[in-house]
């Protein structure tokens, strides 16, 4: 009954910290352009609970492409289906809004830190495991994904459960049920982000750490292998394509970017959690490899495995190189933590409860003193240019065309789904229709060199508005550059306002300005395929499907 209520009281304490944490850092006032890709996890999300709302589900495909000609930040196939699965089962209850989307990834990062305590709290008792729990929430890298609508913390989630499960199969001698159950926690995390095969290598080091290699032939482990295989294998096999795009450090693993990335990769872990940390992990996985005294040593094993495996299977797939990668490696480093603290408790016999009390506050304190911060979340200007769109009846029906970099126009577009999300227009990227690129920018051209040319487009595009973002970022492309002539020579655009910009808290002048079409209504007469957009092709169709009105 006590350690139920322990746990209780754990989850409301973690959640209330997580969620504060988030304030602090102004998460629930920023727009979702902390990361280029964080507008797209949120409008990906809305479209699958769209489509789940729609009660129309015969055609999924064409909703998506539907969606996606709207609104062209939808990125699903770029990432497995899970996350935005989730983002669906919470809004349709709740909301879609800013602050509910938060709230899940508030939810999403408890349950993450609430797991490190129930696993801890069997090798170090309650009060410190406890505070590791308080470590994971307060890690900057942590605090980060918890302020932004991304996956890291769902797959760090699923990751961690399912290296639980493993240590839990080497502990019990390798029976059925623990294979099944580590098998559906590989899947799950496998659907939520591809970085989850770092689970593959978790496996083999964990039985040798463990001293259990002989499991490694056992049915079982090979039953759960097969379900991984044949419930993700369609999946990544249909979109290996599109996750090559995400290969910036070469096609496939290569010794430089190894070289470079191994060092980045440590550091940005070691200051996750901070030194102190990492020294109580060493001493933990040392006490496990030489004492017998350890319990649960298959858990502890997997853990230590996961960490490692996380490393590697970074070095090897030359991705985007982002400290967040690490997130899968803060619980389970925090809980050989939690082992290096057992073996202090054995060694001070500090077993009563104001010893553990002081260990644990001792913990924190090195912690704290060492690597707390709470990382700013600061993006801001969008939403008040969505909010004049979608309020003036003047531009019902007509479409929009917004000109930035990557994080603005997904900013503009989140914003304006997150106040329509059943679309009622066709928001245009200029990074798309202006000029053509690959998915990481590379091979761009520009697609008008013309003033006349463009505007002959604009018409065409039955544009009635233009967002242009004037700051430094977005203003260095020739697209960007081509735009701004062709609005200052035609007389028929007018600007209707300017709107201030901040950038991960800087103001980024001179900001937004707005422009409105003045000349006759605009009719849209570009009419193709939408499917044609999809492949990067510069075309529009010609009206709102009826699924999307």
């Amino acid at each position: 009954m006590l350690r139920s209520a322990q746990a209780v009281a754990a989850a409301g304490l973690l959640f209330a910290g997580v969620v504060l944490l988030q304030a602090r850092a102004g998460a629930f006032d920023s727009e979702f352009g902390a990361h280029p890709d964080e507008s797209a996890h949120y409008v990906t999300g809305l479209m699958v609970r769209q489509y789940l709302a729609s009660g129309s589900w015969s055609s999924p495909m064409s909703f998506a492409e539907d969606y996606y000609i709207h609104y062209p930040k939808v990125a699903f196939g770029q990432w497995p289906p899970l996350f935005y699965a989730v983002q669906a089962g919470w809004t349709l209850p709740f909301s879609p809004s800013r602050h509910s989307v938060l709230l899940l990834m508030a939810a999403l990062t408890t349950g993450l830190a609430w797991s490190l305590f129930l696993s801890a709290r069997g090798h170090c008792g309650a009060l410190p495991a406890l505070a590791l729990a308080l470590v994971l929430v307060a890690s900057p890298l942590v605090q980060k994904a918890s302020s932004m609508v991304m996956a890291e913390t769902l797959v760090a989630l699923l990751c961690f459960q399912a290296a639980l499960g493993f240590g839990r199969f080497i502990d019990g001698g390798g029976q059925w049920r623990h294979a099944v159950l580590f098998g559906a926690w590989t899947v799950a995390a496998l659907l939520a982000k591809g970085n989850a095969m770092a689970l593959v290598l978790m496996v083999p080091v964990a039985l040798l750490l463990a001293g259990r290699l002989p499991l490694a032939l056992r049915p079982a482990l090979w039953s759960s292998g097969a379900m991984v295989v044949v419930l993700c294998g369609p999946w990544y096999w249909l979109t290996a394509g599109m996750a090559q795009q995400n290969f910036m450090g070469g096609p496939g693993p290569n010794l430089g970017y190894a070289r470079f990335a191994s060092w980045f990769y440590l550091w940005h872990l070691a200051r996750a959690v901070g030194w102190g940390m990492v020294a109580l992990a060493a001493l933990g996985l040392a006490a496990t490899a030489r004492a017998t005294w350890v319990r649960r040593r298959g858990q502890l094993a997997a853990a230590a495995a996961l960490v490692l495996a996380t490393w590697v299977f970074h070095l090897l797939m030359p991705s985007s190189r982002e400290p967040r990668h690490m997130i899968m490696a803060v619980a389970p480093l925090l809980l050989l933590a939690g082992a290096g603290l057992a073996w202090i408790e054995q060694r001070l016999r500090a077993q009563d409860a104001s010893r553990r009390a002081a260990l644990a506050l001792a913990a924190l304190l090195v912690f704290a003193l060492d690597a707390f911060a709470v990382p700013p979340k600061a993006w801001r200007g969008f939403s008040g240019v969505a909010e004049r769109l979608v309020s003036d009846e003047g531009f019902d029906g007509s479409n929009v065309l917004v000109c930035s970099d990557e994080r603005g126009e997904g900013m503009f577009i989140s914003e304006v789904a997150r106040r329509q999300p059943r679309p009622r227009r066709l928001v245009l990227r200029a990074s798309k229709v202006l000029a053509r690129s690959g998915w990481n920018g590379e091979g761009y051209q520009l697609l008008h060199d013309r003033p006349e040319e463009l505007q002959q487009y604009l018409e065409g595009a039955g544009v009635a508005a233009v967002v242009l973002d004037e700051s430094a970022p977005a203003a260095a492309f020739p697209h960007h550059r081509m735009l701004r002539e062709t609005l200052a020579r035609d007389g028929r655009w007018a600007p209707m306002g300017s709107f201030p910009l901040d950038r991960a808290g800087m103001d980024a002048p001179p900001g937004i300005v707005m422009y409105r079409w003045m000349g006759a209504p605009p009719r849209q007469t570009i009419a193709v395929d939408p499917r044609e957009l999809l492949r990067g092709k510069r075309v529009l169709p010609l009206s709102p499907s009826p699924e999307a009105r």
